[in-house]
């Protein structure tokens, strides 16, 4: 519902009332001139010498025009600035506490008056981007760096709404270039580190990580996907160093616990493995993914013996394991090398490392003014 309001009154810089606008202006000043009219002849009686010798009049008897004060017009605008600068510091308040909401209303206010502010639009961005309007968001960062080109953070945010609309090409444009502007920008390398590994680039995709960690090194989301990468290009010894950097550094324990135990899969410590996923789930979901390890690796009599346990630990709710176990027993029996087709994407989860993106779910973690969303990655 508030979506739909916030579209609204993104609308209403489109649409605007115009005929009815004109209308009444039309009809005001109509009878401004009726009563300046009257006034007029009524003046003309009056005076002696005719309208052209009264002080406030003109020769055709219609009010001079009476010339603006300068100081009014100053004192207007500081009254108006004054006013923006309020709405920002409520939606900053707003920005902080999490009330997205009442926020973009604030931001909102500001733009109407001065729609060339370019860190409140900003601001009003990264709203958008968190609430998932990301067409809207990307938007507005392109008029920001469209009137400041200078500017690294609307860059980054243009990069973070591209990237959510799967641009790729276009996000990795956007974040080189904020990285051309202040190559400090942590978020924007994390960024490109997951775009490289999509592109099966995970030699970039590490580079891109350690930039990132050399400049924040406690932040676990960034051990997990180095982690990541490393499994892809096969190191996974340095693999399980950085994921348990992650956890050390307050990563998400169940994702990177998820991710030690596909590791361990790959290395053959199977025990290890199944108290890593036991440690990110429960046991049924543990022999399960162990079950479709196997399954992918060809071993379907293990495959179907995990499958068989994890639907016995849950026999009611666990659906997904049987459905794996039904998949292996008809690979078994048509000895087929190929399984993919017998799986839904769900069921995919131990071999798809490059799929598996979560949405940036420490989105404004920094400030109200930084775009800070990291782009945490699962195997």
């Amino acid at each position: 519902m508030m979506d739909r309001i916030m579209r609204n009154i993104l609308m209403t810089y489109r649409f605007k009332p115009v005929i009815g606008l004109l209308s009444i202006a039309l009809a005001g000043k109509l009878l401004r001139v009726g009563l300046v009219c009257a006034l007029g002849l009524l003046v003309g009686c009056a005076s002696r010498g005719g309208p052209g010798e009264h002080a406030g009049y003109g020769q055709n008897g219609l009010a001079k025009p009476v010339p603006q004060d300068p100081g009014l017009a100053g004192a207007e605008k500081k009254l108006s600035k004054l006013r923006s600068e309020g709405f920002e510091a409520f939606g900053d308040n707003y920005l902080k506490s999490g009330n997205l909401e009442s926020a973009f209303i604030q931001y909102d206010k500001v733009l109407r008056d001065h729609p060339d502010n370019t860190s409140v639009r900003s601001k009003r961005g990264l709203v958008l981007l968190a609430k998932g309007m990301d067409a809207e968001a990307a938007s507005d960062f392109e008029r920001v760096v469209k009137q400041d080109p200078t500017n690294a953070l609307a860059y980054e945010g243009l990069g973070h709404a591209l990237f959510k609309m799967d641009r790729y090409e276009e996000a990795k444009g956007a974040f080189n270039e904020a990285l051309k502007l202040n190559d400090k920008l942590w978020v924007s390398h994390n960024f490109l580190g997951i775009i490289y590994d999509y592109e099966d680039n995970s030699a970039q995709a590490v580079r891109e990580y350690q930039a990132a960690i050399a400049l924040k090194p406690r932040n676990g989301l960034l051990y997990n996907n180095l982690g990541v990468s490393y499994s892809l290009s096969g190191e996974h010894e340095k693999a399980l160093d950085a994921f348990h950097q992650a956890l050390r550094y307050g990563a998400k324990s169940e994702k990177v616990n998820n991710n030690i135990g596909l590791v361990l899969c790959k290395l053959g410590r199977y025990v290890d493995a199944l108290n890593a996923f036991q440690r990110s789930g429960d046991e049924a979901r543990a022999y399960n993914n162990i079950g479709c390890f196997h399954l992918y690796r060809g071993d379907y009599q293990k495959a179907i013996a995990c499958f068989e346990k994890a639907v016995k630990l849950r026999p009611t709710y666990y659906a997904q394991a049987s459905e794996n176990l039904k998949a292996a027993e008809m690979a078994l029996y048509s000895k087929s090398s190929d399984v993919s087709s017998a799986l839904s994407e769900d069921q995919k989860l131990p071999d798809s490392n490059r799929r598996n993106v979560l949405e940036p779910t420490t989105f404004l973690e920094e400030s109200a003014t930084d775009t800070a969303g990291v782009g945490e990655k699962t195997q």
